[in-house]
């Protein structure tokens, strides 16, 4: 089967630590794969799909794809290299030297972006950095827990994909189509109380989007799919069965929406 002509990111689908860092970690192999976009290098196993398809190995708890270079700690615990987990538990004991996290950005975070940027080069009608999201926002501060919607569509714009303070990655044409689609090929996903499909809410895109989305002239999109989709708080360090049997029908009806999606784009309405 030809590949369709499109680009897939999958930056937070790795376990991998490098093994130099690996006495220094606190966190056990559970707290590693559920903190990062648990399972998406097998949810979003776009290899044979996409005619570009860049992806991590390396867990983002040791270094975080969608973060700029210089978004490091202590400034920032939830940057480039991460200090505490979305738990709230601290990552190293003792903590990464200044040389260390600087060969982490060198090493892993910096060819990720260059081979993203040699792909945007090729041939391609759309890209798509495909993430995975809690169901619910992580309570801070004593907050509430805010349920979350099953598919997020992000083009770094406001509500409905109208460019706000920035421009836009993908026009609104064609995240009204990509949330449509969706919509259709997840209709019997349904959950009451649950919104199915959202553009920009909660995430408007990350430095990904940001930063290639704005490399390229063809629509970039984020995809954030709610994890309660195809795991549950149970879930263990690999996929079951059934949570395996549930990715596979996910990915195939996703395929489809890109399938169709690139399709329409011999259009330059959707553009």
């Amino acid at each position: 089967m030809d590949k369709l002509p499109i680009f897939v990111s999958v930056p937070h689908g790795g376990t991998k630590v490098p093994e130099g860092l690996r006495n220094k970690l606190l966190l056990s192999e559970l707290e590693i794969v559920h903190d990062g976009d648990t399972w998406t290098g097998e949810l979003f196993d776009f290899k044979e799909l996409a005619h570009v398809f860049v992806s991590q190995s390396v867990a983002r708890i040791v270094v975080d794809m969608n973060r700029a270079p210089g978004d490091l700690p202590p400034h920032n615990v939830d940057g480039v290299v991460k200090t505490v987990a979305v738990t709230g538990e601290n990552v190293w004991k003792p903590s990464l030297s200044e040389e260390e996290i600087r060969d982490l950005v060198e090493t892993i975070h910096a060819p990720y972006h260059e081979a993203m940027r040699e792909g945007l080069l090729q041939p391609i009608s759309f890209g798509v950095d495909c993430h995975t999201m809690l169901a619910e926002s992580p309570v801070i501060g004593g907050g509430e827990a805010i349920t979350r919607p099953l598919f997020c569509i992000s083009n770094r714009g406001g509500e409905d994909g109208i460019e706000e303070d920035e421009p836009v990655t993908a026009s609104p044409a064609f995240m009204h189509r990509m949330r449509e689609l969706i919509e259709e090929a997840f209709a019997d996903y349904g959950i009451d109380g649950v919104e199915l499909c959202v553009i920009n809410a909660p995430f408007k895109g990350g430095y990904v989007t940001q930063l290639h989305g704005a490399q390229t002239d063809k629509p970039f999109v984020q995809l954030e799919i709610n994890r309660r989709l195809y795991m549950s708080e149970e879930s263990g360090v690999a996929p079951t069965k059934e949570e395996r049997a549930q990715m596979s029908e996910l990915r195939e009806k996703l395929g489809r929406v890109f399938a169709q999606l690139a399709f329409e784009l011999s259009d330059s309405t959707l553009r």
